[in-house]
């Protein structure tokens, strides 16, 4: 089954945010789960799930990794336990950032889970920038 349209939109919202904001950044290397041609690379898998994006610099020094959500699959204990893998991986990393795009009636559900996995981990390592974008605004939070 294909990923919905609203999926699709999600993640190249994350696509054009990393383009414009990251667009400066020395050697960045992106990949993305939008649709392509069979045999073209997708994203690497992070503490066994596979992000719908997914950029590092070389040598590493950023690492950039996005997840698109749609409103039926944000609070889900898969979901959680995404968000955590990558976060935790993203603490190993100097400049490490976590995009997670979804609809604006999303937006407090996404914080909740962060704060929920911010109670529950005990992750030592660097600060996260996570950022939750929806149609129209960029909220910024930093980890933990």
């Amino acid at each position: 089954m294909g990923e919905s349209t609203q999926h699709q939109l999600s993640l190249q919202r994350i696509v054009d945010y990393v383009s414009e904001t990251f667009g400066n950044v020395y050697s960045l290397s992106a990949l993305d789960d939008l649709p392509k041609r069979l045999g073209e690379d997708k994203p690497p898998l992070i503490g066994g799930y596979r992000p719908d994006f997914y950029a590092r610099d070389v040598p590493l020094t950023t690492m950039i990794i996005g997840e698109a959500k749609t409103s039926q699959d944000i609070e889900s204990e898969h979901t959680r336990k995404q968000f955590t893998a990558y976060l935790v991986r993203l603490t190993h990393i100097p400049k490490g950032v976590l995009i997670i795009a979804v609809a604006w009636r999303s937006v407090a559900a996404v914080r909740r889970i962060l704060t929920q996995i911010t109670g529950d981990q005990i992750v030592h390592g660097n600060t996260v920038k996570v950022v939750i974008l929806d149609e129209m605004k960029e909220y910024v939070i930093l980890w933990p």
